[in-house]
Order: structure tokens, then C-alpha cells, then sequence
């Protein structure tokens, strides 16, 4: 017995790979070229390279340097990041400018912010490439190594290097120190950026013990973290989420709203939709089931906040909208409205319909720059005076109608249809710049000052042909690929939902909002 034992620990050692110690000539190498390329910006395969020979090592003196190498990296980043936003400022408001207002100079002063932004968000996305392979470098260390790393990042002054060890200690979760590295990052006092990004983390992780720590941020005061926590107790299937959903219902903004509902009727197969009370009488009524995570609710009233927008037959629910609509010189063409549907009777739970059926939508026909003149003004009419709003309208250039979103008073509405009444085609299809503005007024990217607290939860985009670049006078088309690919920056959490609405769209429009929406959790409409 005593000999198959120790015949098992042989074989067991010769199948571990033994760590590849590197000479000392090589590790001085190794190390100088690491701290040379990381103590500057830039150079991500160069640096890809230098952190896969330092691994090489396996020694602590590798992963201790691959933990300060990490933490430089995240510093990198974070002034990229905060270049960019200011870059972005000028930027935006240069777009901004009506093309009557603009000298040359500006316009030359445009297009070299343009280029700039371009070259920081490159730069920035290059840098996430060595963050994440960081992040699988320790995710494939043994536990001693992610301590270090979890050491040091813990408690650090800049919220994105705490963000990085958020994203090491979900790899393991449940191991002693990645438990207390993500009960900090996902504490209620914790920035939002920090939250969000241990929450993205998570969505993958292993183990249960984290779990609760999820739960708690259903309830988080920044709605862009309550949107992530429901989401992943939905797609995780966490039960012992479903009495705190059900309470978050009662206070939930529209947006937040339509994502509990979505992780409840994950979790429990119901139809229900997102009302309080009759959740709260199903749970009662099924608590038993869920064993253990059926715990009792506290008594629930009251409807969370209803702002149905309905905006070429689209419903979206928001209190937080920006309309960015499209007027392009071949808006001026007529096009006949189509014929409405009538919407579904719609109740509090299936089967039961106390409300009045909604009336079919107003019909409307002419130029197509008028119908969507009219939509807009009815949508915007129908907003609630709690909710916030804004509009953006975009041709070649790019114009706001307030550089920040309003509240959804009387006196702002009557502002809102004088603006909305001038709008007039002309110009080229810039989507996206129009894009680009609306994120800027809804706080750019997870590393923009402003993103805990977004201004906007919803987007929708109305436009009738593909995209374009601002080129003036003669604008050239724009690959789509290019604008998927700087929204995917600019809304990493897919926290903010983008709508589509396409209007007599030539094919490569077509598809590119319809990918749109689809990638960034809304839905696309033919107007």
C-alpha cells in the first residue's frame, strides 16, 4: 500500500510542470526589459512579451514584479483615459457648432481633435489588452502569487488599479484574500467604476460565495450598478436574489425596472411583469419552494416609476432618454407612415388586464423629416415632468439642444418643439459623431468622471441612410465596423440601451442599426 502511494506521488509530480526558474543572466534580462517597457505608456505587444517572460520565472520575485508592472499599467491607463475625456470635451463641443458658425479654424481645430481622440482610444484599448492578459497571467499563478498582487492593489488611492484587483479576485473568489479584495470593491460606499467593473468581472466566476455580495448591489444607489447585479442574479440564477429584486421594485427607475423584471422572470419562469404586489403574493405563495433562499418579503406597495416612450411604434421604457435623430438631406423625401398595430392589452399580471387598452398609435405622412418631427414631438410630449431628456439632431455636423439633459417640465417641452420645428435637412449621415456627443452628455466609458450617475439610460437613434463621415462639403462613407467598435468603448457594461429606428434604409444602414441595437441590449424598428 505504502508503495502505490508513493508510486501515485511520483507520477503525480511528473505530470505538474516544474516552474521554469530562468538563469540569472536571463532573469536580469527579463526584468530590466519588463520595468523599461512598463514604465511608460504604450508598447502593449512589446509589453505582452516582457510579462510572458517574467512568468516564465515562477519565482516570487516574478510575480512580485508582474504586481507593480500591473498597478504601473492601470496608472497608464487611467490618464489615457482622462486625456481622452478631456480631448472628448473639446471635441464635443466643436460638433456641437451649427457649419454657419463655423471659421476654418475650427473646422481645421475639429479634425485634428478627431484624430487625437481616435489615436487616445486606440491607445486606451491597447493598454486593456495588457491589463487582461494580467488578469489571466494570475488567473493561471498559483494562490501566493494573487495575493501579492491582491496586497497591493487593495485599498489603493486610484480607483482603477482597486478595479484591477477586483478583476484578479473574481478568477478565484472564493479564495481568503480575492473574498476581502471583492467585499471592498463591491461595498456600498465603493465608486461606482469600481463596482461595475468587480460586477462584469463576476459575471463568469466560480463558486457561490460571492454571490451575496451581488445580491446587496440590487438595491445600490447608482442605477447602472443595480442593472449589472439583477442581470448576473438573473443569468446565475442566484434564488436568494428574487425577495430583494421584488423590493427593489418599488423605488426602481423605468430602465432598472425593465431589468429586474427580465432577471425574475429568469429565475421563476413567471410571466409577471415588473409590479411589486403581485410579485410580492407569488413569493409568498411559492417561498417554500426555494428552500433555504426563500426568505419571508417584508410587505411591498406602490408601482415603481412608470415612463413608457412610444416612438414609431417602439415602447421603451425610460426616464432618461436622448433622442438623436437624423437630419440628412434625403430626409426631405416623402414617405407614407405605416399602418400601426395595435399593442397588446397589457395587465399587472398574466391574465389579469385592470387598465384600458392603450389607443393605436397617431398615424403620419409626408417628408420624412416631418414624420419624424411629429413622433418626436409626441414622445416627447408623453414624458412624465420627473423624467430627464434631450435631443440631438445630426447631419454632417452635429447639434445638441442642450448641452446637458432637462427635466421633462412644460416650459422645457415648449423649448423643446420650437427646437424641434426648426429642424431643417441638409448634409450628410454623421451617426457617429451624433453618437459620440450623446455618450459624452451621458459620461463617456467606465473612465470618465462622470460615468457614476449616468445622465442617460436610453438612447434612440432615428436615421435613413448609412453612415458618413463630417467631411465638408463632400462627406465619404464611414465603416460601420468603426462605429460598433467605439460604441462597444464608450458603453463597455452595456449599461445604456440604444433603440434603432431605420428609415427607408439603404442595406449597409439596415444592418449596421440593427447590429446596433441588438449588441447594445435594444431593439431596432423600420419607421
Amino acid at each position: 500500500m505504502r508503495r502505490s502511494l508513493l508510486l501515485f506521488a511520483v507520477l503525480l509530480l511528473a505530470a505538474r510542470p516544474a516552474a521554469a526558474k530562468l538563469e540569472p543572466a536571463e532573469w536580469t534580462a527579463a526584468e530590466q526589459t519588463f520595468k523599461q517597457l512598463f514604465a511608460h505608456p504604450g508598447e502593449a505587444e512589446g509589453k505582452v512579451a516582457a510579462l510572458e517572460a517574467v512568468a516564465k520565472d515562477g519565482e516570487t520575485r516574478a510575480w512580485r514584479l508582474l504586481a507593480e508592472g500591473t498597478i504601473q499599467e492601470a496608472g497608464h491607463q487611467a490618464k489615457t483615459g482622462e486625456q481622452l475625456s478631456k480631448s472628448i470635451v473639446e471635441l464635443s463641443a466643436l460638433l456641437g457648432k451649427k457649419s454657419s458658425e463655423m471659421y476654418p479654424a475650427d473646422r481645421e481645430n475639429m479634425y485634428r481633435l478627431q484624430g487625437e481622440v481616435s489615436d487616445l482610444e486606440v491607445a486606451r484599448a491597447a493598454s486593456e489588452a495588457v491589463l487582461g492578459k494580467l488578469v489571466l497571467t494570475f488567473a493561471s499563478a498559483t494562490e501566493e502569487a494573487r495575493r501579492q498582487l491582491l496586497s497591493l492593489t487593495r485599498g489603493h488611492k486610484d480607483w482603477t488599479v482597486r478595479a484591477m484587483g477586483a478583476r484578479v479576485a473574481a478568477t478565484f473568489p472564493d479564495e481568503t484574500a480575492a473574498k476581502a479584495v471583492l467585499a471592498e470593491a463591491l461595498g456600498a460606499s465603493q465608486d461606482p467604476r469600481v463596482k461595475s467593473i468587480a460586477l462584469d468581472a463576476l459575471q463568469k466566476a466560480t463558486g457561490s460565495g460571492w454571490q451575496d455580495l451581488v445580491v446587496a448591489r440590487i438595491e445600490d444607489p447608482d442605477w447602472g450598478v443595480q442593472v449589472l447585479a439583477a442581470r448576473i442574479a438573473g443569468e446565475r440564477q442566484i434564488g436568494k436574489a428574487i425577495p430583494v429584486l421584488i423590493k427593489a421594485l418599488v423605488k426602481a427607475s423605468p430602465r432598472v425596472t425593465e431589468e429586474v423584471g427580465k432577471a425574475l422572470r429568469t429565475l421563476t419562469g413567471q410571466s409577471i411583469e415588473a409590479y411589486p404586489e403581485p410579485w410580492a403574493k407569488w413569493w409568498e405563495a411559492n417561498r417554500s419552494k426555494w428552500g433555504e433562499d426563500g426568505r419571508p418579503l417584508q410587505p411591498v406597495s406602490g408601482a415603481p416609476k412608470q415612463s413608457d416612450i412610444d416612438f414609431y411604434g417602439l415602447k421603451v421604457k425610460s426616464d432618461k432618454v436622448l433622442f438623436v435623430i437624423d437630419i440628412s438631406g434625403s430626409m426631405k423625401a416623402e414617405k407614407k407612415a405605416p399602418t400601426p398595430t395595435e399593442p397588446p392589452r397589457r395587465g399587472a399580471t398574466t391574465g389579469d388586464d385592470p387598465k384600458a387598452p392603450e389607443p393605436p398609435p397617431q398615424k403620419f405622412s409626408g417628408p420624412k423629416i416631418e414624420i419624424a418631427k411629429q413622433e418626436l414631438r409626441r414622445a416627447v410630449k408623453a414624458l412624465p415632468k420627473a423624467a430627464t431628456f434631450n435631443i440631438i439632431a445630426f447631419n454632417h455636423g452635429v447639434q445638441q439642444w442642450q448641452p446637458k439633459m432637462l427635466e421633462a417640465t412644460e416650459a422645457n417641452k415648449e423649448q423643446a418643439y420650437a427646437w424641434i420645428r426648426d429642424m431643417a435637412p441638409a448634409g450628410s449621415t454623421y451617426i457617429d459623431g451624433a453618437l459620440r456627443l450623446g455618450f459624452k452628455m451621458a459620461g463617456m466609458g467606465a473612465y470618465d468622471k462622470a460615468y457614476p450617475g449616468v445622465a442617460v439610460d436610453t438612447i434612440i437613434l432615428l436615421s435613413d441612410g448609412a453612415p458618413t463621415d463630417n467631411a465638408f462639403p463632400e462627406s465619404k462613407d464611414m465603416d460601420p465596423k468603426e462605429i460598433l467598435a467605439h460604441v462597444r468603448e464608450w458603453n463597455p457594461q452595456k449599461r445604456i440601451v440604444i433603440h434603432c429606428v431605420g428609415i427607408d434604409n439603404v442595406v449597409q444602414g439596415i444592418e449596421f442599426m440593427k447590429k446596433l441595437a441588438a449588441e447594445n441590449g435594444g431593439t431596432y424598428v423600420d419607421g
